[in-house]
C-alpha cells in the first residue's frame, strides 16, 4: 500500500512538472533614433526617423503602440498610434470610428486656402460593458512632415455602448503653410505613454489639401514586428521650433503584458553664434571673419566648424561649406534654449 500511494504521488508529481506551461517570454518594446549612434543631434531643417519593435522571444506583428514625442518644455508635440505591420483584429473596448475634415457646419470639406480656419469631426464608441474613460488627440501634420497641431479633443468618461462625437472648430491654417497635402491622425487612449498610457484601438487618419494638392512622401515600409515614423524638424515665422531635448515614450499591451520604453533627441540651430535663436547678418559675419583659418591661427574660432556640428566630428577648418551652412540658414528663427 505505502508502494502504492508514493508511486501515486510520484506520478502525480511528475504530471505537474511535465504538465507545466513553460514561462513566455517577456514582452519588449525599443524605440530608436536614426542618429541615436551619434548623440542624437539634429539641425533645424532636417528630419528624425523613429524606428520601433515589439517581440516576445520573436517579433510580434500585430502589436498597437501608442506613441508620443515632448519638446524640451515637456508639452506634447507628437501622439500617434501605430501598429507592427497588422492592424490587430481586435475588438477594441473604445473604437476609433473616424475623423474627417469639416467646415464651420460640420459638412465634410477637403481643401483649405492659407489663413482659412479648418475644422474636424472625431467619432468613437464605447463598446464595453462599463464606463471607460476617454482622451482623443488630433495631431495635424504638413505634406513635408513637419507638426503643426496637437490637440486633445475628447478628455471625458463614455457611458457602455454609447456612441459620441465632437466637431473641432475653428482651427486656423497658417498664412505661410507648406502647400500641398496634409494629413491629420486621430488617436484614442487612457493616458499619455509618458504616464504609461495605452491606446484603445487603432488610429484613423484623414488627407485634405492646403490651397492645392502636393503628394505627400509616402511612409516607409517596415518588417512585420517594426514601425517607423519620420518627422521634420523645421521651423517656420509662424511655428518657431523648440530647440533643445525632446523625448520620445512608447507603450504597448500586448498577450496579457505590458512593455514601455523610451528615448531622447536634441535639435540644435546650426550656425547661431551668439545663441540667441536665430541666424541673421551677425552670424554670418562671424562665421566669415574665420574663414579660411584652421586650428592655431589667430582667426580660428572652432564654433564657426560648422560642418563637424552633425554628427559631431569638426573637419578642422573653416571653409566655403561653413559659410553656404550659415548661409542657407539665414532668417531661420526658433525659440532658444532656456
Amino acid at each position: 500500500m505505502r508502494v502504492f500511494k508514493f508511486t501515486m504521488v510520484l506520478i502525480v508529481f511528475l504530471f505537474l512538472v511535465l504538465a507545466k506551461p513553460a514561462c513566455s517570454a517577456s514582452l519588449n518594446l525599443v524605440i530608436t533614433t536614426d542618429r541615436q549612434a551619434s548623440g542624437g543631434v539634429y539641425s533645424v531643417g532636417s528630419t528624425v526617423t523613429f524606428t520601433g519593435s515589439v517581440d516576445n522571444g520573436s517579433a510580434v506583428p500585430d502589436a498597437l503602440v501608442l506613441f508620443e514625442v515632448d519638446m524640451p518644455k515637456h508639452d506634447p508635440w507628437i501622439i500617434r498610434t501605430f501598429t507592427t505591420g497588422q492592424v490587430p483584429a481586435g475588438p477594441w473596448s473604445v473604437e476609433l470610428l473616424n475623423v474627417t475634415p469639416c467646415d464651420s457646419n460640420g459638412n465634410p470639406k477637403y481643401s483649405f486656402n492659407r489663413g482659412q480656419d479648418a475644422g474636424f469631426t472625431v467619432a468613437l464608441k464605447n463598446n464595453a460593458g462599463n464606463p471607460n474613460h476617454v482622451l482623443v488627440t488630433i495631431n495635424l501634420f504638413f505634406s513635408n512632415g513637419l507638426p503643426f497641431l496637437l490637440r486633445t479633443v475628447v478628455n471625458t468618461t463614455l457611458d457602455p455602448g454609447q456612441p459620441w462625437s465632437t466637431r473641432i472648430w475653428p482651427i486656423n491654417i497658417p498664412i505661410n503653410s507648406v502647400v500641398g497635402q496634409a494629413k491629420v491622425y486621430a488617436s484614442v487612449f487612457n493616458d499619455y505613454p509618458k504616464n504609461s498610457g495605452l491606446p484603445y484601438s487603432p488610429e484613423k487618419s484623414a488627407a485634405f489639401n492646403i490651397t492645392s494638392g502636393i503628394p505627400a512622401q509616402a511612409p516607409q515600409s517596415s518588417p512585420l514586428g517594426m514601425f517607423n515614423f519620420t518627422v521634420a524638424v523645421m521651423s517656420i515665422p509662424s511655428m518657431p521650433i523648440w530647440l533643445g531635448n525632446y523625448t520620445a515614450y512608447a507603450t504597448t499591451f500586448y498577450g496579457f503584458s505590458m512593455a514601455s520604453a523610451q528615448t531622447t533627441f536634441t535639435v540644435k540651430l546650426i550656425g547661431d553664434m551668439d545663441h540667441n535663436g536665430k541666424i541673421d547678418i551677425t552670424d554670418i559675419a562671424t562665421v566669415a571673419r574665420a574663414f579660411g583659418s584652421h586650428p592655431g591661427d589667430s582667426r580660428w574660432n572652432p564654433a564657426a566648424d560648422l560642418t563637424g556640428v552633425i554628427p559631431l566630428v569638426p573637419d578642422g577648418k573653416i571653409d566655403i561649406s561653413d559659410i553656404a551652412l550659415v548661409s542657407k540658414a539665414f532668417g531661420v528663427v526658433t525659440i532658444p534654449e532656456s
